[in-house]
């Protein structure tokens, strides 16, 4: 086998071995904030857990089934916003809408 024919395939195997063994993690495309409540009245918090728009995770406290959750946009030009829902429909509102007086915020 000639050198160049062993220097082709050389190279061809570890550029497959490369693009083969490395994966490609995006990070969020939102701020997800979690708390977690002791019941369904969602009055006695337990715990809570972020995923960050920088892909890390923090958790604290304990885990349940009774949660609330929100998201914030990364990275969103113009004004910042957080996911809600309105009448059931999910959309964007202000992140200061538990402030205002037309909503009940949990």
């Amino acid at each position: 086998m000639s050198s160049l024919k062993k220097l082709v395939i050389g190279v061809s195997s570890a550029l497959w071995i490369g693009l083969v063994g490395s994966a490609a993690y995006g990070l969020p495309a939102s701020e997800v904030e979690t708390t977690y409540f002791s019941d369904k009245t969602l009055q006695n918090e337990i715990g809570s857990s972020i995923l960050s728009c920088s892909g890390n995770r923090y958790h604290s406290g304990r885990t349940s089934r009774f949660v609330a959750t929100s998201r914030t946009p990364c990275n969103t030009p113009g004004i910042p916003s957080v996911y809600c829902s309105v009448d059931g429909v999910r959309t964007l509102c202000p992140p200061n809408i538990c402030s205002s007086e037309l909503f009940h915020c949990l």
